[in-house]
């Protein structure tokens, strides 16, 4: 590799050894934000560039993409973890990291494209489609996770790349051929193209986008358990058209099929996470061998453990409840903050509020008695994330449910449907403090009961501002009508959202 660097006839600043070295050298790496925008600029400047031969295109675009990794990382990590309402420092992030993988992906598609086109090709070059087709296909992955993270439409013709570089790694023989790309990972473009097809298959609308980052760091440990089956349909679960390509799709009776139809499956990654999350519940830590992110914690690796678990099965489960269709307008409230203020107006006071709540108005196109199906209108739904909190009410109804966004797919229109489980339908207002606190009367913290009453063993479930309390207290909570003190005690999580958590406790008898 880099045998262009002994010299090269190419007019741009990136053709000569000793000028590209400092040109890379002299990122800004200290600020991977400026660091990524100044390789944006070089991979739109070498795309430009047509006096680039194949090769040397090739090497080229492999060290801008290796001198920005860790940028690319530190990029990542500061956008799954984005606090809600950062809407300025996300959009920046998404477009400079977007923009990245665009250009590059431009740029090695283009060299598979001459490569196609070539009648034969060389011996040199033939020696670089392994490297060339696996960084492609990644760069293909990474944009589709990042137009997945906004729950996006996906371009039809990333599908049509996808299929690109397939047909080429079967035509040269390279598909299946391990390579070693910076720094110093081997991958193989097979192996690249199977972790992007399961993590389409992960149901990605169904994460928020630290669990989409999770579930793609899975997929990626266990991409060795997949298999790719090539052309026969035989125990395969999955499937992807080539010609003409369109997104993967899971396989039953009635998927069309021909000759171009590729298949592959979980295979024995199934059962790699049934044990990853046994051994996640019985210590507490993430899996050995799986990178999970630094921003993931155990209760978030789990969930996308499980989820995984669900739809990387043979038969996915029958639905809880039957849906029926509807045309029911919904006003909807989101934000732990402002579902707060919604569901008790008293409780505005504490919360910062400098003007009143005014909800969103929706449409639900179909419902269950689990929740609904839901249409926000274009320009209303940008900010729709799952995990997320919601107060809502139907124009049938005077009082508020409480729900949580469990799936976002967005259009070409910008426009969202949404999947809205409801958690509650009779949320109560709570005041909450610790026993050590109220001991010295100190302040209470409204919060949110899921129920008045506890269940039948006891238990009763609150919504709480995130990092507010760890379960290990115990609670004095104040509610009802009229108003009472009990002990909630013996806390432990149930889901950890954006800006909120649900944590069940259990309800002793004494009246404080």
């Amino acid at each position: 590799m880099l045998n262009w660097l002994k010299g090269s006839k190419v007019d741009h600043p990136l053709a000569n050894a000793k000028d590209a070295k400092k040109v890379i050298d002299e990122f800004p790496y200290s600020d991977p934000w400026k660091a990524l925008e100044d390789a944006n600029y070089w991979l739109a400047s070498v795309n430009d560039t047509p006096e680039f031969k194949t090769g040397h295109r090739i090497e080229t675009l492999v060290m801008l993409d290796g001198a920005t990794r860790k940028s690319h990382d530190q990029l990542l990590a500061a956008y799954v973890k984005l606090p809600e309402g950062e809407r300025t420092q996300e959009r920046r992030i998404w477009k400079t990291s977007s923009d990245f993988w665009a250009l590059l992906g431009t740029g090695y598609l283009a060299c598979v494209s001459e490569a196609q086109e070539s009648k034969s090709l060389s011996k040199e070059l033939k020696a670089q489609m392994p490297l060339l087709l696996g960084q492609t296909l990644r760069a293909l992955r990474q944009q589709l996770k990042w137009v997945l993270m906004r729950y996006g439409a996906v371009r039809g013709d990333l599908w049509q790349d996808i299929a690109r570089c397939v047909t080429l790694g079967e035509a040269t023989g390279t598909f299946a051929t391990s390579v070693e790309i910076p720094p110093a990972v081997t991958v193989t473009p097979s192996g690249e193209f199977l972790r992007t097809m399961m993590l389409w298959a992960s149901s990605p609308g169904g994460l928020s986008p630290m669990e989409q980052d999770v579930a793609d760091r899975v997929a990626g440990a266990m991409t060795p358990n997949f298999r790719y089956n090539g052309a026969s349909a035989v125990d395969s679960e999955y499937c992807f058209d080539t010609e003409p390509a369109r997104a993967p799709l899971r396989l039953t009776r009635s998927t069309p099929v021909s000759a171009s139809t590729r298949y592959f499956d979980a295979s024995a990654a199934h059962q790699a996470l049934q044990e990853a999350l046994a051994q996640l519940v019985r210590g507490g830590k993430a899996p050995q061998g799986v990178d999970t992110g630094p921003a993931a914690d155990a209760h978030t690796v789990a969930r996308v453990l499980r989820h995984l678990i669900i739809n990387w099965a043979k038969e996915m489960p029958s639905r809880a409840f039957e849906r029926r269709r509807t045309a029911l307008k919904l006003e909807v409230v989101h934000g732990y903050t402002q579902v707060l203020g919604t569901i008790d107006p008293a409780a505005s006071d504490g919360l910062g509020m400098t003007s009143g709540i005014k909800p969103d108005s929706w449409v639900a196109d179909d419902a269950s008695t689990g929740g609904y199906g839901v249409v926000a209108p274009a320009g209303h739904g940008e900010w729709l994330r799952v995990g997320m909190l919601l107060a809502l009410r139907s124009e049938l109804e005077s009082g508020w449910s409480l729900g949580v966004i469990r799936r976002v797919k967005g259009d070409e229109h910008k426009q969202f449907r949404a999947g809205v489980q409801l958690i509650s339908r009779q949320p109560v207002p709570v005041q909450l403090r610790t026993m050590a606190s109220a001991a010295q009367s100190g302040k209470q913290t409204g919060a949110l009961l899921l129920a008045v009453r506890a269940s039948a063993n006891g238990s009763m479930h609150v919504m709480t501002p995130r990092d507010l309390y760890t379960g290990r207290e115990a609670l004095e909570a104040t509610f009802g009508h009229p108003a009472g003190a009990k002990v909630l005690e013996n806390g432990a999580m149930v889901e950890s959202g954006h800006d909120f958590e649900w944590m069940r406790y259990k309800l002793l008898e004494a009246v404080i």
